[in-house]
């Protein structure tokens, strides 16, 4: 399953890149395929009103953040919407997969925008942080940047690390996308072990 699950988000930030092609579309349309058949697992016998989120939700709905809940952040710039914000709800959806069999709290992974994050304490003490997109139009990546360190760097990308906080970012959009799939592959499994305290 985590291997299904890897390759959807490899192949999604793939095909974002490379679309066009008639091998490309056919490879959407299998990750698509794919993708549909977890919802459809996930929703069986739900109310279809709760097809995207979890029955617990329904029910907890006020105090559905848990402490290791990982925050991933984009900027509020419109490039960070257009472009960052679809690489960080894919990032979610394979958190959310892969934290599916701890079964000990609806919520995993949540995106937003870093101007939200930085209204609350709640969000900005939080240990647990992804950032996607570069510090010019993510004041978060700015922060993780400026204390962290560069664990893996590509031509034109960075994934910066500040304790159990990432920032993943390019030069450009595209960049960005090439250091999201360097995260995915390097870094993932790792740390969803280090934040939940068990290996996967």
């Amino acid at each position: 399953m985590i291997t299904d699950i890897v390759s959807i988000v490899l192949s999604g930030l793939g095909l974002v890149q490379n679309a066009g092609s008639d091998k490309v579309q056919q490879e959407m349309v299998k990750s698509l395929e794919s993708i549909r058949d977890i919802l459809e697992k996930q929703a069986s016998g739900a109310d279809p009103s709760r097809l995207f989120v979890p029955d617990p939700l329904w029910l907890t709905w006020y105090n559905a953040l848990q402490s290791d809940t990982i925050i991933l952040v984009t900027g509020c710039h419109e490039f960070s919407e257009i472009f960052d914000r679809s690489a960080a709800y894919a990032l979610k959806f394979a958190i959310d997969q892969f934290g599916a069999p701890f079964n000990h709290q609806p919520i995993h992974a949540m995106v937003m925008g870093d101007i939200w994050f930085h209204r609350d304490t709640k969000f900005t003490t939080r240990p647990f942080v992804v950032s996607v997109g570069g510090p010019n139009v993510n004041t978060v990546t700015h922060s993780i940047t400026s204390k962290g360190n560069i664990i893996h760097r590509g031509n034109k990308w960075k994934i910066t690390r500040d304790n159990k906080r990432y920032a993943v970012y390019g030069d450009d959009p595209v960049d960005t996308l090439y250091a999201m799939k360097a995260f995915a592959e390097r870094e993932l499994l790792k740390y969803l072990s280090s934040v939940w305290g068990r290996n996967q």
